[in-house]
């Protein structure tokens, strides 16, 4: 971390004494640090800082992957949405959040998060490249294949989601190129559309990217389409509010 940048109260707490400090440029800009304080204050005024706290303070995954659920759990709230439990059980794995849209059906919510470490080979991981800068210095060419990264997601979430009700799973990134710049949705949608991934009613395709002195998200849906007309199909105010845009700032109709 630069020197010029400065931490909020909750950020100098998951700072102080952290498994990752010193091991990358957390938070490499001072937007980022904001976004990180705001994000933490969300979790202190729901109640789930202290839950949060352990996994923030891990290794480097492990913070990305806690900050990845609290991010999207924030951008739900500050979209509209409410958000009606936490850690919800719809089989017997948690998932991170359950949400409501106005008077619409609860929606279970699950989020993954998807690194750059899945696309590396055995031998980049043998020499180590996972614990390296996900871009470095040196241009590095590379096969990318964002659809494994989003299929492999939803068949390890698809345990958690039951039968009878709304199920939307968060594909949450740091790979090498975002879902959101690179990705066949028709092999996606295809794909997610067979009866191996019954019940999962849609994918969120989900980024944060820095522009300039804010952060903007970016969003991409794809349903599935054997989830129309069943329990588990996404209300269709929020899917088609969800699908309107990248932008942060559409909501659900």
């Amino acid at each position: 971390m630069r020197e010029e940048i400065k931490l909020g109260r909750l950020t100098r707490m998951i700072w102080s004494g952290a498994e990752w400090q010193g091991k990358d440029q957390f938070p490499a800009w001072q937007c980022w640090a904001d976004e990180c304080e705001q994000i933490l204050t969300f979790l202190e005024a729901q109640g789930q800082f202290g839950r949060y706290l352990n996994r923030l303070r891990g290794g480097i995954s492990e913070r990305d992957g806690a900050l990845s659920e609290a991010r999207v759990s924030w951008w739900f709230q500050r979209n509209g949405f409410r958000i009606t439990r936490w850690e919800p059980k719809a089989t017997t794995n948690p998932g991170e959040i359950e949400i409501q849209w106005r008077d619409e059906q609860p929606i279970f919510v699950e989020v993954k998060t998807r690194t750059f470490g899945a696309e590396l080979t055995k031998e980049e991981i043998a020499a180590g490249r996972q614990h390296e800068p996900r871009y470095p210095k040196n241009p590095q060419g590379r096969w990318i294949d964002n659809d494994e990264q989003v299929i492999c997601a939803a068949f390890k979430a698809k345990p958690k989601f039951a039968p009878d009700r709304p199920n939307l799973l968060v594909v949450c990134e740091r790979l090498f190129v975002s879902p959101l710049d690179m990705l066949n949705e028709e092999l996606v949608r295809s794909t997610i559309g067979t009866p191996g991934f019954d019940p999962l009613g849609a994918i969120l395709c989900f980024d944060a990217i820095s522009k300039s002195e804010h952060i903007e998200y970016r969003t991409l849906l794809i349903e599935n389409p054997r989830a129309k007309g069943k329990p588990w199909e996404i209300p269709r105010p929020v899917a088609e509010g969800l699908g309107q845009s990248t932008s942060s700032r559409k909501r659900p109709r």
